[in-house]
């Protein structure tokens, strides 16, 4: 009997805390992804929630890698119709703010 998976979509908030580590239960969701559920993205929102780093936030390759591992990531512009968005500095505040991350 095959079972129907559940998707999880990845906002840039919550790829911006996962990167920061600022989220245990995102940390677990992502590192220890299991086979029940399926983890999704825009490419878009992988440049907002890097773009929207800091020095001090320390970005650690591990933790990207292991998000590019598991996460699907789709094609913005394919999927809406739309040029991606230029990252601009109200849109990193705005990110940093809803992502807790000040």
């Amino acid at each position: 009997m095959q079972t129907q998976q559940r998707t999880i979509y990845l906002t840039p908030e919550n790829l911006l805390r996962y990167l920061a580590e600022k989220d245990d239960n995102l940390d677990t969701l992502i590192t220890c992804k299991g086979t029940e559920v399926s983890l999704a993205t825009y490419d878009q929102d992988i440049y907002e929630a890097i773009g929207s780093m800091r020095p001090e936030d320390e970005l650690k390759t591990h933790r990207l890698l292991k998000l590019l591992e598991v996460v699907d990531i789709l094609p913005f512009r394919r999927a809406s119709g739309k040029n991606k968005r230029i990252l601009t500095n109200e849109r990193i505040d705005e990110l940093r703010t809803k992502g807790e991350l000040q």
